[in-house]
């Protein structure tokens, strides 16, 4: 037994009158949709043809790329910073074992032996971040010159 859609015609006993609900299909039927009208309301959206021919505007790899430029330009900074570190620390061991005695220069120069083990680290760490940073720069270079090359 198949079931019919219910219309507001039914009878209190729930039994649809046939054509009533055929009356109902012809009327739904007949209407058009609003949106197969051929006239253009005032303010449409531009047709597909006019979409098409409209040319797309240039990709810039200004704002990919950009934050890129940044992350060199604080390693370039961050590698002179740590040059002058290390600099300062070979100048204050300098002034430092010059002017005291030999048991005092051996135990200040295991601490600064530390702190340079501590430099060297922070600057092997610094050159993985900056190698892994070349490599994604590059990966994103070489992505951007594919969706280049096939025109998108």
């Amino acid at each position: 037994m198949t079931h019919t859609p219910s219309t507001s015609s039914e009878t209190t006993s729930g039994v649809n009158s046939e054509p009533q609900w055929k009356a109902t299909q012809e009327s739904h039927a007949s209407m058009s949709p609003p949106m197969l009208n051929t006239q253009k309301p005032a303010n449409t959206q531009i047709s597909v043809e006019e979409s098409l021919a409209t040319p797309f505007l240039a990709f810039s790899s200004d704002e990919i790329l950009g934050p890129g430029d940044d992350e060199e330009q604080k390693d370039i900074e961050f590698q002179n910073q740590l040059h002058q570190m290390l600099l300062q620390l070979v100048l204050e061991f300098h002034a430092w074992s010059t002017s005291r005695p030999a048991h005092e220069t051996a135990i200040k120069g295991e601490a600064i032996l530390s702190e340079t083990k501590m430099l060297r680290a922070l600057e092997g760490e610094q050159e993985s971040t900056r190698l892994r940073l070349i490599e994604f720069i590059s990966r994103v270079k070489s992505a951007l010159a594919a969706l280049t090359s096939f025109g998108l």
